[in-house]
């Protein structure tokens, strides 16, 4: 039980106050339901005595007018503040997953799918809420609201009261066995629904692909496929709670019998009145719910208790870079000093680096390039700027102070980012641009003048004309409706909306034409003057203007230097650069 209560506490102390008001009025609910079968009973052996008068009778309907209307208000008050937790635990159980899962990376997302995540988000939490609304009042009408009773049965006949409970033991042990196995069976289900969620998933991302090499039918009978698995577990767990339901209608039917029985017995022997008896029988029927309650507790505890433990398996999942004990302010220079790193990707093998001693130094204001064969560790390198993973071995320095230890909040507010597989979210193009200056201050006007450059060196001006409703055109789920090109340039334009001290640009110009990326290209040299950017790219003319260029190959830097200096080294670059401008004048006539 300690271990149970160890996974909701967060949420009890959270929601005290209200359990607090809505348990004291239960327990005056559960007070009050006592009176009227009492009043009940005592009236009915007045009209078989004979001793019933019109006063009498009449104080005791007023009696049970007060208490039914008390009642509707404590039943209000306990049923809102106890059902409302269920929405409450919702919403903050899905905020805090969310939260964890926006501060987590790579690592964590090679674990866990898209698919698995949904699950957790939707069904688990639902499983969670059930628990902390209907079990809690199960919880309680299982283990106050009997003792009640139990008190008011006892005192009308001790005799009756023990040989009725006879059957009760059963109902309470076929529900803990049952519990059990509903725990596994929940489980079971939960995966087999993350799994048919990230079937949904890959097949509405990937439809282009599906469609193009004719996998439709391949894809329904996979979907069909994991259909069937989830139907089947999700009926062996529902059939396993309904083997409970016939038992809540047999056990109490059971009792009543053997308190019907045993009444009339005592009747007879003048240890019982009919009213008494007839009160009973009410107190009974009563007793039968929190019976009841006691396995539907069981069996909501047992799914909340695997969804919470599903859903706590995400939130105590480490970050992948944890925040800085004592972290600095982001400094106001950007030059930057990379001094002997070396990285490794944290599910490659062992002394598998992706980048191995790079150093180099890049001053304020300045660009670097980076190219190399596919595989060379561009983009590995770009992303540590970006702190996505700890650092292995080495530092990088931005204006004097270790990456490491700079406040990763102000640290990717000062970035901007431009990733090779452009991501755009299902709004309007004009949002998505704007996204990139939402934690910058400012006024609509100069907001409308920065859209207006940023369209310009992007050179999206151009396509406007070709979309329906222009930048407030849909784009679609991850920009569907978009070519590569566009999809580019509109990540262009919101990392350039931002204007941070940083720009990284993985190659992001992959999808664009010769001309188009010279346009670009010259608009960046022009916007970014006097700011650092970072460049990688496979087309050299993308770089060929940079301050500094390093040439990787497996990770380490084989070349260096400016354009010039690279060209007349004769290397790798050389080599490439004239390929590319051959491939680009075409054969001599």
């Amino acid at each position: 039980m300690r271990d149970f209560y160890n996974k909701f506490k967060w949420f009890i102390k959270y929601y005290k106050k209200n359990y607090i008001i809505g348990l004291f009025c239960l327990a005056i609910t559960y007070v009050l339901d006592i009176l009227p079968p009492k009043i009940l009973g005592t009236t009915t052996d007045a009209i078989v005595n004979g001793s019933i008068t019109a006063s009498g009778l009449t104080r005791n309907i007023l009696l049970m007018l007060a208490i039914a209307v008390t009642l509707y208000l404590t039943s209000f008050i306990w049923g809102l503040k106890i059902f409302q937790a269920s929405d409450e635990i919702d919403r903050l159980t899905r905020i805090r997953l969310f939260k964890r899962v926006l501060h987590q990376g790579p690592i964590f997302f090679s674990k866990y799918s898209t698919g698995a995540l949904m699950g957790k988000a939707t069904n688990d939490v639902d499983a969670i809420s059930d628990l902390a609304a209907y079990g809690t009042m199960a919880f309680f009408d299982a283990s106050i609201y009997p003792g009640i009773i139990l008190i008011v049965m006892l005192s009308i006949s001790w005799r009756v009261t023990l040989l009725s409970l006879l059957p009760y033991p059963f109902l309470v042990l076929f529900a803990q066995k049952i519990g059990r196995k509903l725990y596994i069976y929940y489980d079971e289900a939960q995966t087999a629904f993350d799994e048919l969620n990230e079937s949904v998933l890959e097949g509405v991302a990937g439809i282009r692909m599906v469609r193009a090499y004719n996998l439709e039918d391949q894809q329904i009978e996979k979907f069909a496929a994991k259909t069937e698995t989830l139907f089947h577990k999700k009926l062996r767990t529902a059939r396993l709670s309904q083997l409970y339901r016939p038992m809540t209608t047999l056990i109490p039917t059971l009792a009543f019998v053997l308190a019907m029985a045993s009444g009339i017995l005592e009747i007879n022997a003048g240890r019982l009145t009919t009213g008494a008896l007839l009160s009973f029988s009410f107190y009974l029927n009563m007793l039968s719910w929190p019976m009841i309650a006691i396995g539907e507790f069981l069996i909501t505890a047992q799914q909340g208790s695997s969804a919470m433990d599903r859903v706590d398996e995400v939130l105590n999942t480490p970050l992948d870079v944890e925040d800085p004990e004592a972290p600095l302010d982001y400094p106001p220079e950007t030059n930057i000093k990379v001094e002997g790193l070396s990285f490794q990707y944290p599910l490659a093998e062992k002394d598998q680096y992706a980048l191995q001693d790079i150093s180099f130094d890049l001053g304020q204001g300045q660009s670097l390039g980076l190219v190399g064969p596919v595989g060379s560790g561009k983009t590995s390198l770009l992303r540590q700027f970006l702190h996505f993973y700890p650092l292995a071995e080495g530092q990088i320095y931005v204006g004097g102070q270790d990456l490491a230890l700079i406040d990763r909040k102000q640290l990717k507010a000062r970035l901007s980012y431009v990733p090779q597989q452009s991501f755009l979210f299902s709004r309007t193009i004009r949002e998505n641009i704007l996204l990139g200056a939402e934690d910058q201050d400012l006024e609509d006007g100069q907001a409308e003048k920065r859209l207006d450059q940023v369209l310009e060196i992007a050179d999206l001006k151009k396509d406007l004309d070709q979309f329906i409703e222009g930048l407030d055109t849909e784009t679609g789920e991850k920009g569907i409706a978009l070519s590569g090109g566009q999809k580019q340039r509109i990540s262009i334009a919101r990392a350039l909306m931002k204007e941070a001290d940083i720009l990284i640009l993985d190659d992001c110009l992959s999808a664009v034409d010769a001309l188009t990326e010279d346009h670009i290209l010259t608009g960046l040299r022009q916007d970014r003057a006097g700011k650092t950017t970072l460049i990688s790219a496979h087309r050299l003319s993308a770089v060929k203007d940079c301050d500094l260029i390093l040439v990787l190959d497996q990770g380490k830097i084989v070349e260096r230097g400016s354009h010039q200096d690279l060209l007349a080294a004769g290397k790798w670059y050389a080599d490439q650069f004239n390929k590319q401008q051959l491939a680009l004048e075409g054969p001599v006539a």
